[in-house]
């Protein structure tokens, strides 16, 4: 049966609620449908031939979901006492829709407007009153220009996103926006900036691919105590960020900062990750108390020629450390690092030496990757009695490595690839989980049944393995010890 138009429905005068779905072949739906009464719930999806949705005059309606009418051009004027009891309203992915006509919606608690190419205003508001709102969801209006004044006392979830020719920010009455929780602006490429904002409430701010935002938004009385998260990515237009106070901060892609935002008194004692990524003219990072933070991550800051330098050294609580491709990076600064789990410095091609880490010696630290460090001269003295995997290649100024006290038991890949260390102590007595890092395509990879301790060292070592039984090595003068149950020796 091909269903072409709904049928007089004005006798249903108790429905609640009415669901049209998947109807491919449906053009037109009857009037009587925006006259009943008791209705609640309205939802029409799918419905790809539809061209305007009929007048309604709802009084009892609460949800109101329109989605995927790849058709529908607008919407009939709503009808007096429609929209005093409305508490969500969705309009998704309708393409052609252009309009929505002005709305009373003293109840509305969620608006979203998504995937509507071609809607090139907002739904005007009346009285600009949406005193009971919580959600607005704007994304992907990609023609959509302004958004009229708001009244939004009790929004506590604001997300812009994919809105490109979107020039300015809703002006928000009063500037009043408290109880906001998260403000998530996204891919709104022609944004050039943000009114001054109440936001005592604010935990998560994103700002993204926003390429034409030129300055932070100015936040009344300087608050924003509660903001624990921070993302700045790719705002390639953005010269400053004013103090604050944070848990979370993430910057990346921002090309155009050569200085990090200055916090206030240096202080992020409750940060738990710092993220800073592809700034590449970022040059410096000011003085830092992170006493909480467990997370660092500094990647592709090329221009970056010191690591920020943390009051007191201390760093007690960080797990990650990731300073990676920052190619004039010189040195790390004495730091406590008791609980650090992994450690990258990969690509610091200026790197030349890591100072002192303090009493714990690494003695956490399950995973270290220094390849490419190219200037680095020396390593600190260290106890690497939990490390797993250990990655030294490439680095071509190191030939000296001091002592590592205690056993390595646990080590399972050694990467020594073209690092000419010519002493060192590597104690692998009792090394049953070790494997190799690198394979080679000898004879013995193929013979072997992948179950025996194995090592593969590419340069001159003083070996102590215990449970080694095979090692790919060459061009090495291998000094051996400890390797009674060795079995052969095969060049590469």
């Amino acid at each position: 049966m091909v269903l072409a138009q709904i049928p007089d429905i004005s006798g249903l005068q108790n429905l609640e609620e009415f669901s049209i779905q998947n109807c491919a072949t449906l053009i037109e739906i009857d009037k009587s449908i925006g006259f009943q009464g008791n209705l609640k719930i309205l939802r029409i999806a799918k419905c790809t031939e539809i061209r305007i949705i009929p007048p309604l005059m709802l009084p009892s309606l609460e949800e109101l979901y329109i989605s995927d009418c790849s058709n529908l051009e607008y919407f009939s004027p709503v009808i007096d006492e429609f929209g005093d009891k409305l508490k969500i309203m969705s309009v998704r992915h309708c393409i052609k829709l252009r309009s929505i006509p002005p709305l009373k919606l003293d109840s509305l608690e969620t608006l979203e407007l998504s995937g509507c190419d071609t809607l090139e205003s907002f739904p005007l508001v009346v009285d600009t009153f949406l005193a009971k709102h919580k959600t607005l969801n704007v994304i992907s209006c990609c023609n959509l220009r302004s958004i009229p004044p708001l009244k939004l006392d009790s929004l506590e979830t604001l997300e812009l996103s994919g809105c490109d020719t979107l020039e300015s920010f809703p002006l928000v009455v009063d500037t009043f926006l408290t109880k906001l929780k998260t403000l998530n602006v996204n891919s709104c490429r022609n944004l050039r900036s943000i009114p001054p904002l109440k936001l005592d409430s604010l935990e998560r701010l994103v700002l993204s691919y926003c390429h034409s935002l030129e300055s932070f938004p100015l936040v009344v009385d300087q608050y924003l105590g509660k903001l624990k998260t921070m993302l700045v990515t790719n705002c390639l237009s953005l010269k400053s960020i004013p103090p604050l106070k944070l848990d979370s901060l993430e910057l990346s892609g921002c090309d155009t900062r050569e200085s990090f935002p200055l916090m206030v008194d240096t202080f992020l004692a409750k940060l738990k990750t710092l993220n800073v990524k592809c700034c590449r003219n970022l040059r410096s990072i000011p003085p830092l108390m992170l006493e909480s933070l467990e997370t660092l991550v500094l990647s592709d800051c090329h221009s970056l020629e010191n690591f920020p330098l943390v009051v007191d050294g201390f760093l007690g609580k960080l797990k990650t450390m990731v300073v990676k491709n920052c190619h004039n990076l010189r040195s790390i600064p004495p730091l406590k690092l008791d609980l650090l789990e992994k450690l990258d410095l990969s690509n610091c091609f200026m790197l030349e030496s890591l100072s002192s880490v303090g009493d714990g010696l690494l003695d956490k630290l399950k995973f270290v990757n220094i390849e490419f460090c190219i200037m680095l001269r020396s390593m600190p003295q260290l106890s690497l009695t939990s490390l797993e995997n250990f990655n030294l290649s490439y680095c071509y100024s190191l030939k000296s490595f001091r002592n590592i006290l205690g056993e390595m038991r646990n080590i399972r890949g050694l990467l020594l690839v073209e690092t000419p260390i010519k002493e060192s102590s590597y104690p692998f007595r009792n090394r049953s989980q070790l494997q190799t890092f690198h394979r080679c395509n000898c004879e013995y990879d193929n013979r072997s049944d992948g179950n025996d301790p194995k090592l593969t060292i590419m340069n001159e070592e003083k070996v102590n393995a215990s449970n080694v039984k095979y090692i790919c090595a060459g061009t090495l003068n291998l000094q051996m010890n400890y390797c009674q149950k060795l079995l052969c020796c095969l060049p590469m």
